[in-house]
């Protein structure tokens, strides 16, 4: 062996490499016998390892000829010799094949000698192929694992070398006109310099493309300037679910009710036929080419919060439980948009949301977290970004909206919050993972017929949105837009137990800390005035009344215990009478509804039919695609929510009712409210076995043990309480000897039976009731 490690010296001293291959397959056979001497003698030497360049280190060669190519002149190939022989040299100390260690190694040591140097453009061409190809070759896992140490080349404009950590660094994916743009941004960022960098690669280093300096997306709370914004869970499948259970025309009420819970007064949706054909350029991707087409709009005049758009990405619902103020869960209703679209987006204030759940659309350079498949565009920062975009941004111009997202130095602060639904067509059909359905004008039509029948129940529990329209027409043409439907609220508080410019809502909220046991009511008139496109007018008018729940009654012990909370159970309710004004005399009379018109609410109106003469609003618990009261199955005997509905319809509504019979008794005592008969708001007691025949039950076992003055005895022109009241059924007798009985019999009573006795004649719905009640 000292011959052979003599004969080696000689070699590398000479730099000869003649007979170097017999050499070396000696030294494979002394290395079979005695390994560990021989790697002794080697290391000392240096390099020892013979290429086609010369002698080298052991650290820079490797057996595998990729190695050798890609990373060449850092890392070479031994001669042929030493390649057949690969066991043995592997474990003398050469590279079987460079691993991540290796390949980061090398990266590092380039990092060390490039770094401060001035590289001219022909020069840094080699060395960036190399450093590509070293990047190129690392393995996901190895970079996730240790991205935060990888760093990166950047050249300036004189040619000087700078190296930054991978997270810090930009690639860019700007074209030209773009690119020009940027010159005053750019400079200021390390952007990575590798000749031949593409989206691939970018993506697997999780580098940031330079166009996002322009879009500006921003992490909301933070300083840092991005963060992905997307639902989360596995967003297709879910969302397929949700539309099961939510019929397509909920897109309305669902839209209404994210208005009022974000305080706005005013809800638009427009039908836009504006396609936008020329608009196909400077667009964040060439797939949103097909989001620029035929939309739905939804306007509101309030902005959303920062609490706001993190509701709208959570899907699995029950985002404002907690919040009494609130009627809603953005989460799951929301997604009701995903009937007629793939790409929402919303504008708001400083904010652009666009989501996009199928992965379909957006860049994949924006979207680098599949799981939150869409981005949060920061509208007030680097403005810029709305002439690059330009044609992206287009559609974004609604006057009656006064909307507009053209380019301004000082950026966009919308007033307002408006929500874009570009109607699926062919091209959507074929990628969606969402829905098949094609949505074109006339299925927007039909869907929005459901909006226009039911057009004065939206805002009758409502204590914000006080008026809605539906628009159709061309965005970009304002002479051919007409307004189909337009309605407006007004109210006039009758009575109340608030301070004054206290709201409602407020005083529920309250009510838990509330000193006061007395419960919170009102009640108002409503007045809702609809205009159609022939521009004749046609008005509504009801009385609503609301109360809730008193300190020590089931329902407010339920609402504020832990799981009530948990749950979000609210503990106010209401009902809605029609009325019918007279002008000329400036009074009013109440109609009386046929059961079957009776509509149950949750704030606004539920697919459910309430079987009462008048509509009747509740926090009730229901199923989570809201078109049914939650029933206990039998096995959650811990469940809350069964009992929390049956305590609302048997003993709170009845308390709205009764609330009600007191303010129509105060108003046609003033002379406001033309006199009918006292129980014309009774509810009737039908058969069968739904859930809401508990409110008479609850109505009559109330009205019977209450000490109100409720009833009205016609023939002494008096109200009285239950007690007080005797029934008469003189009606078959000539009215002459009918009265005379009913003197006679009101004498008897007063004298020998009660003093304050008066006969009182009932209807036969309340009459039945009385008698189901009193057994």
């Amino acid at each position: 062996m000292v011959d052979f490690v003599s004969q080696l010296k000689f070699l590398l001293k000479s730099e000869c490499q003649f007979e170097v291959g017999r050499l070396f397959c000696e030294l494979a056979q002394l290395g079979r016998e005695n390994l560990l001497q021989m790697k002794l003698y080697l290391d000392d030497l240096g390099n020892w390892v013979p290429t086609e360049e010369g002698f080298q280190s052991p650290k820079k060669v490797s057996l595998s000829v990729k190695d050798g190519t890609l990373f060449h002149p850092y890392i070479f190939l031994p001669i042929k010799e030493i390649c057949e022989r690969k066991k043995i040299f592997t474990k003398l100390g050469i590279h079987s094949k460079m691993g991540g260690k290796e390949i980061h190694k090398l990266l590092s040591e380039l990092k060390d000698t490039h770094t401060g140097r001035t590289i001219s453009r022909d020069q840094w061409k080699t060395e960036s192929d190399v450093i590509f190809n070293i990047c190129d070759s690392f393995e996901e896992d190895y970079i996730i694992e240790h991205h935060d140490r990888i760093c990166l080349p950047t050249r300036n404009k004189v040619g000087k070398i700078k190296f930054y950590p991978a997270p810090e660094c930009y690639y860019d994916d700007a074209t030209e006109s773009q690119r020009n743009s940027l010159d005053s941004i750019k400079d200021a960022k390390p952007i990575v310099s590798l000749q031949k960098m593409n989206n691939t690669l970018a993506q697997k280093l999780k580098l940031k493309p330079l166009t996002e300096l322009l879009l500006q997306p921003e992490d909301i709370g933070t300083s840092f300037g991005f963060e992905q914004w997307g639902q989360h869970q596995d967003v297709p499948c879910r969302i397929r679910e949700i539309l099961q259970e939510y019929p397509e025309g909920s897109i309305f009420k669902e839209q209404v009710q994210n208005a009022e819970d974000a305080g706005a007064s005013k809800v638009k949706f427009f039908q836009d036929e504006q396609e936008n054909l020329n608009q196909t350029e400077k667009l964040l991707g060439p797939k949103m080419e097909f989001c620029n087409g035929k939309s739905l709009w939804v306007y509101n005049d309030a902005k959303f919060s920062k609490e706001d758009f993190e509701n709208i990405i959570k899907i699995g619902g029950a985002t404002k439980k907690e919040k009494l103020d609130k009627i809603g869960s953005f989460g799951i209703g929301f997604n009701s948009v995903y009937h007629l679209t793939d790409v929402p987006s919303i504008v708001s204030g400083e904010r652009m949301l666009i989501l996009d759940p199928n992965l379909k659309y957006l860049p994949g350079k924006y979207v680098r977290d599949k799981s939150q498949p869409g981005i949060m565009i920061n509208l007030k920062e680097q403005p810029v970004k709305l002439e690059v975009f330009s044609d992206q941004f287009h559609p974004y111009k609604i006057d009656k909206f006064g909307l507009d997202l053209k380019y301004r130095p000082s950026g966009i602060n919308f007033n307002g919050t408006v929500i874009r639904l570009p109607l699926r067509g062919e091209e959507g059909i074929k990628i969606s993972e969402i829905s098949k359905k094609y949505f074109g004008k006339r299925d927007l039509d039909n869907m929005s017929q459901y909006m226009k029948t039911n057009k004065y129940l939206y805002m009758l529990f409502l204590s914000h949105v006080r008026n809605i329209q539906y628009i159709t027409g061309d965005s970009k043409n304002e002479k051919n837009q007409i307004i189909s439907v337009s309605v407006n609220k007004e109210s006039k508080i009758l009575s109340s137990s608030l301070p004054k410019a206290q709201l409602f809502e407020s005083a529920v909220k309250n009510s838990e800390t509330c000193p006061s046991s007395s419960a919170p009511h009102e009640t108002i008139l409503v007045t809702q005035i609809f205009t159609g496109e022939s521009a004749t007018k046609e008005e509504r008018s009801w009385i609503v009344s609301k109360i809730c729940a008193q300190k020590d009654s089931d329902a407010h012990t339920m609402a504020f215990s832990q799981e009530g909370k948990e749950r979000g159970l609210n503990p106010s309710v209401g009902i809605a009478f029609p009325i019918q004004p007279n002008r000329k005399e400036k009074t009013f009379k109440i109609v009386r509804m046929k059961n079957e018109d009776g509509v149950a609410f949750t704030f606004l109106p539920l697919n459910i039919k309430s079987e009462t003469n008048f509509h009747i609003n509740a926090g009730f618990a229901l199923t989570s695609n809201r078109r049914s009261l939650w029933q206990d199955d039998g096995a959650s005997k811990d469940d809350i929510r069964g009992r929390w509905n049956d305590v609302l319809l048997f003993q709170e509504i009845p308390k709205a009712i009764i609330n009600a019979l007191e303010e129509i008794k105060h108003q046609q005592s003033t002379g406001r409210m033309a006199k009918t008969k006292f129980d014309i708001l009774w509810p009737s007691l039908q058969q069968g076995s739904s859930s809401f025949l508990r409110i008479g039950n609850g109505f009559y076992d109330q009205i019977v043990q209450s000490k109100k003055n409720l009833f009205f005895s016609d023939s002494s022109n008096t109200w009285v309480n239950f007690d007080q009241c005797y029934i008469s059924h003189f009606s078959r007798l000539p009215a002459n000897i009918g009265s005379l009985c009913k003197d006679i019999l009101l004498w008897y009573l007063k004298k020998n039976k009660n003093q304050g006795a008066e006969l009182v004649d009932f209807q036969e719905w309340s009459l039945e009731g009385i008698k189901k009640s009193c057994g």
